[in-house]
């Protein structure tokens, strides 16, 4: 029997490091208002988005 460990965060060290040099950037898709949360949920639901969605209050 063989036990596998969970190991969070694994790797974030690494991510982290390629972000502060620029080599990984997000992609923002889109930004809603709070008030075209539906609009925004309906991207998630239907899975159109290639990239962040951001709600602006």
């Amino acid at each position: 029997m063989r036990i596998l460990a969970h190991q969070p965060n694994k790797g974030l060290v690494f991510l982290l490091s390629l972000t502060d040099k620029g080599n990984v950037a997000p992609t923002v898709k889109i930004c809603y208002k709070s008030s075209k949360l539906t609009g925004a949920l309906k991207h998630i639901r239907n899975r159109q988005i290639k990239g962040k969605i951001i709600i602006t209050v």
